[in-house]
């Protein structure tokens, strides 16, 4: 979010960054695609944290690089995941029965 801040003047917090890092990977993985995006948040709630360089040093944000695709895992429900990560199998919690 910092990077789009600085280089396209949109703003937002952390979510407004992981949509656009989902979106700039599905137009690489689809040549030719539209991919529209709708960023769901703006900068008031972040200045504090990730726009603010001391929050970002103290946490070790500014040294590091997003990922550029996600981990992809068989099943849902095969492994914790802690990041960005993809799942070809969709399952709808709705239909899921309660052991």
């Amino acid at each position: 979010c910092r990077r789009l801040a600085a280089g396209s003047f949109v703003t937002g917090g952390w979510s407004t960054g992981a949509v656009a890092l989902v979106a700039a990977w599905a137009a690489r993985r689809e040549p030719g695609a539209r991919v529209v995006t709708v960023f769901p948040d703006g900068p008031h709630r972040y200045l504090d944290s990730i726009f603010n360089d001391d929050f970002c040093r103290s946490h070790g944000l500014l040294d590091r690089s997003p990922a550029e695709r996600p981990v992809e895992i068989t099943r849902p429900d095969a492994v914790e995941v802690h990041g960005w990560a993809r799942c070809r199998e969709v399952r709808d919690p709705a239909l899921e029965v309660p052991a």
